[in-house]
């Protein structure tokens, strides 16, 4: 995508932002926001779950725990102890196509948030004993993910959805390979091969001087030498047609759905964005479709949702609902009937335009702060995308009715999908045992009593 788009975008612009790339690769991207005397840095890391191997699942979520736990200088529980000191919030998250780690403070602060960041990133412990004591910890939050079903539903829909590629494995990793295969070994030598300058971007924004920030950053990691990461290229896997169901059980009183269809990475931006606007029509607020039709007008789902993920490597539209057990089959029904009008029906041109609004008040709301434009500049670095960001706005402005029906039957028209369904497990009703009678009865070892019916975009691991 080059040059500006047709419709200019009013009201927000990214300019000016400073993109500076330092000899050995490093990224620094500063933009200046003098609005409050506060501050971010950012530090992205294009490394995830993608680059795992079966052995290594749950690495790169491991390691952000880590980088926490003490330097060579700061001993652990210091670096939290120091941010709190002069207000800082400090946090990280760890995603399937990238990791990032943020602090947040009063602008005067600054400088000394990037030299934390700094020893971090360049004298981090990983101390054996601090890594066999956070194992736990780790466990912990895997158990809670597998007591809490849209997650739960989530792994199962990426594991039919990408059958061979690494995004069919859980960000978190399994409690087999957090026990035993995650060594303090394979951790040091992740985070050396992952973490380097050409991997690495550092985002500033806030009330800063760029010329100070430039000069402090290139102080603290200018002389590290120039080394890029393994370079990854992972093919998607290959389409299939049908649809390929999942059922779950667990002890719950409500049913969930997840359905998805496979769409575009981020090599296709425009479709990409011509997609998340067909998940607010869909999805995407009280008065969109499949919120009037399901929940308001049938009363059969008490949450349901649609949205667009786009990832480095594929993509998907997907649909989440919550609703009584009973009413599945009809829910199912009524989800597929909304999609099908999104490619069998022209679309109004005011519900475009409704859209087209909606996702724009939703990403400025989004830039509102500091720490947000950091996400979103952050986001766009990791993906190699600064200039298609700049002009986001003006892009969600172009999409006309017709563009968006051709994208929906693009996408949505077929059968090539994942259902994956979470609801109660069997129950049985206790009778007492019939009196026994003479000779066979037609049904009579049959089983006492009814049955129940059989059974988002992804959290960040932190």
């Amino acid at each position: 995508m080059t040059g500006p788009f047709p419709i200019p975008a009013a009201g927000f612009q990214w300019d000016p932002l400073t993109v500076e790339r330092f000899p050995n690769g490093l990224t620094v991207v500063v933009k200046e926001d003098h609005a409050a005397p506060l501050a971010v840095t950012d530090v992205w890391f294009g490394v995830g779950s993608r680059q795992e191997t079966d052995d290594q699942s749950g690495t790169a979520h491991f390691l952000e725990h880590m980088l926490f736990k003490g330097t060579g200088r700061r001993g652990p529980g210091e670096i939290a102890a120091e941010i709190e000191a002069f207000g800082g919030r400090t946090n990280a998250g760890t995603s399937i196509d990238y990791t990032h780690y943020y602090i947040a403070c009063e602008s005067h602060s600054l400088a000394k948030a990037l030299e934390i960041h700094a020893d971090i990133f360049r004298n981090a412990a990983l101390d054996p004993a601090a890594i066999e004591a956070e194992r736990g910890v780790i466990l912990e939050e895997i158990k809670r993910a597998q007591d809490t079903p849209s997650r739960v539903l989530w792994d199962s829909l990426c594991q039919e959805l990408f059958p061979r590629h690494p995004y069919r494995r859980p960000t978190l990793g399994t409690p087999e390979t957090v026990r035993g295969k995650i060594t303090p070994r394979s951790l040091r030598e992740f985070f050396t091969t992952w973490y380097v300058p050409g991997n690495m971007a550092i985002l500033v924004v806030g009330d800063v001087r760029t010329d100070e920030v430039l000069a402090q950053l290139r102080s603290w990691y200018g002389d590290l030498p120039a080394v890029a990461p393994p370079v990854t290229r992972l093919a998607p896997d290959e389409l299939w047609t049908g649809c390929r169901t999942v059922r779950q059980e667990m002890d719950v009183d409500r049913g969930y759905l997840q359905l998805a269809f496979r769409t575009v990475s981020h090599a296709n931006p425009e479709e990409a964005v011509g997609l998340d606007l067909l998940g607010v029509v869909a999805g995407l607020g009280r008065t969109s479709r499949l919120s009037v039709a399901l929940r308001e007008q049938a009363s059969l789902v008490s949450q349901v949702g649609a949205s667009q993920v786009t990832l480095i490597d594929d993509g998907m539209f997907m649909v989440r609902a919550e609703f009584d057990p009973a009413d599945e089959d009809r829910v199912v029904d009524a989800v597929r009937a909304e999609l099908a009008r999104l490619h069998r029906e022209p679309l109004p041109a005011a519900e475009v335009q409704k859209a087209r609004e909606y996702l724009e008040n939703l990403y400025l709301r989004s830039v509102e702060t500091a720490e947000g434009k950091s996400e979103v500049l952050g986001n766009a670095v990791v993906r190699n995308a600064l200039d298609e960001e700049r002009h986001l706005l003006a892009l969600v402005r172009s999409f006309t009715p017709e563009r968006l029906q051709s994208l929906a039957a693009k996408h949505l028209a077929h059968d090539g999908h994942v259902l994956a369904t979470l609801g109660p497990r069997p129950r049985f009703t206790e009778l007492a045992p019939a009196p026994r009678r003479p000779g066979p009865v037609a049904g009579e070892n049959a089983p006492a009593g009814p049955t129940a019916p059989v059974g988002g975009p992804p959290p960040l691991a932190t």
